[in-house]
């Protein structure tokens, strides 16, 4: 996923083993339009607090961070998501 002209999120998938991870990256823009992108995406979650982002839960420098499969499955049933089966299903539908 590009965001004016920088890659902000990079989907890996292996269907022969069913493994796929997600490496995202805000490219030093702390921005809120940058977090709603990234916010859209499944396993995904940032929230800012005094001026920190929070990745799932942890304070977050915005460097790229690899969010694996397992990673997925934890933050979907915390969410109560459904399993992804189709990996490019990872952006949430408007």
């Amino acid at each position: 996923m590009k965001l004016h002209g920088n890659t902000i999120a990079v989907l890996r998938w292996d269907s022969q083993h069913c493994y796929g991870g997600l490496r995202i990256t805000n490219c030093g823009w702390f921005t809120t339009t940058t977090k709603e992108r990234l916010n859209g995406l499944s396993g995904v979650a940032i929230h800012q607090s005094k001026g920190v982002w929070y990745l799932n839960g942890d304070a977050w420098d915005g460097r790229n961070k690899w969010i694996d499969h397992d990673n997925h499955s934890e933050i979907r049933r915390r969410r109560g998501l459904k399993h992804i089966s189709n990996p490019k299903s990872v952006i949430k539908q408007g």
